[in-house]
């Protein structure tokens, strides 16, 4: 079965942690998608951490895509929320 492949672009930010105790710390999050946030001692380990989440995240939504494309065909189904 071939299938479109899609890309998305988010924006991430990357902050500096302000709270006292986690001082050096960084928070990554993407404003597009609310609770997609992560965190890391350094700049480097948030940036890995976070790319990481964002892969998963690509992957769900074209598996979702081919789920929908199979049950429009009628190759598949879907749950009744239409998950």
């Amino acid at each position: 079965i071939a299938m479109k492949q899609r890309s998305y672009k988010f924006t991430a930010i990357l902050l500096a942690e302000r709270d006292p105790e986690f001082l050096g710390y960084y928070n990554a999050l993407v404003p597009a998608l609310p609770g997609c946030v992560s965190y890391g001692a350094t700049k480097e380990e948030a940036e890995k951490t976070h790319a990481v989440m964002l892969s998963v995240l690509e992957l769900m939504q074209l598996h979702r895509a081919s789920l929908r494309e199979m049950a429009q065909r009628g190759n598949g189904s879907e749950d009744s929320d239409g998950r």
